[in-house]
């Protein structure tokens, strides 16, 4: 397995509308495989990569904004498309639906395997928060409250042949759809 991971960030210099925090990762696969002695001592190679969710580009941005006791942020992940290993073809049926982009055609172990072609995703989240200065009430002092959303367009996670009918081990966040959260803290 190789590939790089790299990650940007930057801060606006403060401004009248508050302090804007921009940052973003990335992970990117070169190649996956895995080397197996046969019999004989013969080699097999299996490709890993785009393949049950071993993808090629996953990714992640954020954008933070604060100004005085208030605080929001919007994020956006990216999983890239991947071939299922459980739902397989034939070149005849491939050749035969013309060579459709929901089948994936990839070499491996000295052959071509024709499998079902899982979609890229893209979900957000989003917050706002807000924390109570130091001279505020007894009971409020020293305490933040945010609310958040999780998978903010109510994004569906992609079919695959899982018997969950999504890739549970990837797009498990997408299956609650739209989640709400609250969250409440106090400094002691």
């Amino acid at each position: 397995m190789s590939g790089v991971d790299f990650g940007v960030a930057y801060q606006v210099p403060t401004q009248a509308i508050g302090r804007v925090i921009f940052s973003t990762d990335w992970s990117y696969m070169i190649q996956n495989y895995q080397l197996r002695a046969g019999a004989g001592g013969v080699l097999s190679r299996t490709e890993k990569l785009n393949v049950d969710g071993t993808t090629r580009w996953r990714g992640a941005g954020t954008v933070t904004w604060r100004r005085n006791q208030w605080n929001a942020n919007l994020s956006a992940y990216y999983v890239g498309g991947f071939a299922d290993s459980t739902a397989t073809t034939t070149l005849a049926v491939y050749d035969g639906l013309g060579r459709p982009d929901t089948i994936s055609r990839q070499f491996d172990n000295g052959g071509y395997l024709y499998r079902y072609r899982v979609s890229d995703v893209i979900s957000y989240n989003a917050g706002l928060g807000y924390r109570f200065k130091r001279d505020a009430h007894a009971l409020l002092r020293n305490t933040s409250v945010k609310l958040g959303v999780v998978n903010l367009t109510d994004k569906e996670p992609p079919l695959t042949p899982d018997t969950a009918g999504y890739s549970h081990a990837v797009h498990a966040s997408l299956f609650p759809g739209r989640t709400w959260t609250i969250e409440l803290a106090r400094q002691f």
